[in-house]
């Protein structure tokens, strides 16, 4: 697998990818990243997994967050699932300003040659988290490229996610 921690980066190849913060890389984590390797392999396409150097909420938050994995676990776990490329994006107030359209022209198409987007169904991104499943697609017709929506998995009737992870860390400690 690839690593990129530098914003100098170009894809030459086409590409598949899904984004976000992948706090944990837990199972619905891994239910997105294996949707997108079988996607990339399908399309003879590279899969790319493209994440944030810094947990977005450390740079707009006085609180503190409790990261469930570091970024060398987060690469480690990643690198198991078959993933090609893993970039880390630095986040901080600039990247954060970009609109949707802007994160998506940049980017995914000028960037990273991308021809398919793996969302899950609650993804948002772009300035203010802005952007959702609705406006990926909106912006897929502009652009020509696909998007594939994976819905949320759930475990006990509750949707698996890094916050519900945190929340139930935190009652056990109690």
């Amino acid at each position: 697998m690839q690593v990129i921690r530098t914003p100098n980066y170009f894809m030459q190849k086409e590409s598949v990818i899904a984004f976000g913060k992948f706090d944990g890389v837990h199972k619905g984590h891994q239910k997105l990243i294996k949707i997108l390797c079988d996607e990339a392999k399908k399309d003879h396409r590279l899969s790319i997994v493209y994440t944030f150097l810094t947990h977005p909420k450390l740079v707009f938050s006085e609180d503190k967050i409790e990261l469930l994995t570091t970024n060398d676990e987060k690469e480690k776990i990643i690198e198991k699932l078959g993933v090609d490329v893993l970039i880390f994006q630095n986040f901080n107030k600039t990247f954060a300003s970009m609109t949707p359209e802007k994160f998506v022209k940049e980017i995914l198409i000028n960037k990273l040659n991308v021809k398919k987007v793996i969302m899950g169904s609650n993804s948002t991104f772009g300035k203010d988290s802005k952007g959702n499943i609705d406006t990926m697609r909106k912006l897929a017709e502009k652009y020509k490229f696909d998007v594939v929506e994976v819905e949320l998995l759930k475990e006990n009737g509750k949707v698996i996610s890094s916050t519900n992870i945190r929340n139930e860390r935190r009652r056990s400690l109690v």
